[in-house]
């Protein structure tokens, strides 16, 4: 509900490839899993364009650097796309 998962590279102001919608999976279980709820979320009707979430496979994993670290607690307004949506 904090995430509009039909943009491409792309969360509220903030856009690049780093905020694309994405789901990394680490084995063929989450893969099932991960395709089968954005097949349920498309065919919701909730949102009127495609989701444009990416699947794909964890081969790294990176540690963000310390000023992303809790970054929302240190900058409560921080992030104009953090919003419930309805």
């Amino acid at each position: 509900r904090m995430h509009d998962p039909t943009t491409v590279d792309r969360q509220g102001g903030d856009r690049g490839s780093q905020y694309r919608s994405l789901i990394l999976f680490a084995n063929d279980a989450q893969r099932t899993t991960a395709e089968k709820m954005k097949a349920e979320a498309q065919a919701s009707g909730r949102w009127k364009a495609p989701i444009a979430t990416e699947i794909a496979a964890l081969t790294r994993f990176y540690p963000a650097e310390s000023d992303h670290q809790d970054y929302l607690e240190r900058n409560p307004g921080g992030y104009t796309c953090h919003w419930v949506r309805d």
